[in-house]
């Protein structure tokens, strides 16, 4: 039973882990996006483009450039929201396992622990998608925003930590 609850929270980390890059990898995209779309709309971006000898139009930068970055954009967000489910499923079978045998106060308190985690990824991923549209619909981000970003990952960072310093407690009072 106790391997059963080890391997969850193994899992639980991992997953954990795994939201977090795609979080950061997101974050740089969004960055990029907003960046891209601002530097296409203020015109920084010259006429043509030089690339490999050949001349590259400005439209295809302006379209090309950002519409990958969307479509990146797109998949880390459908990717973080699959880890994200598998964190509550993980959770709920942990939940489940500490049920249907070792109920003791120490694991219901791994299990409060990854509860905890789960709201502060929730909180953490509606802080990273934040955008804000500007009056003619045009994506823009500010410095207030990137350290919103950049704060919530560190905190989801710290989460994780903790987490695995709880699962070696977890090792070691099996080893007992």
């Amino acid at each position: 039973m106790e391997d059963v609850l080890l391997q969850s929270f193994t899992d639980f980390i991992e997953t954990s882990q795994d939201e977090y890059e795609e979080l950061k990898a997101l974050c740089d995209e969004l960055a990029f996006l907003t960046h891209s779309i601002d530097a296409c709309s203020s015109g920084v971006v010259g006429s043509e483009y030089k690339s490999n000898e050949s001349i590259v139009p400005v439209e295809w930068i302006k379209i090309s450039q950002p519409s990958r970055h969307l479509y990146k954009y797109q998949n880390y967000c459908e990717s973080i929201r699959i880890l994200h489910q598998e964190l509550h499923l993980l959770s709920s079978q942990m939940e489940k396992s500490t049920d249907q045998g070792q109920n003791t106060p120490q694991n219901h308190q791994y299990h409060e622990y990854m509860k905890s985690h789960i709201r502060l990824s929730q909180r953490v991923i509606r802080t990273c998608t934040l955008g804000r549209i500007d009056s003619v619909g045009i994506l823009r981000d500010d410095m207030n925003q990137y350290d919103n970003r950049l704060v919530a990952l560190a905190a989801l960072n710290a989460s994780i930590k903790r987490i695995e310093g709880i699962a070696q407690d977890f090792k070691k009072h099996l080893g007992e």
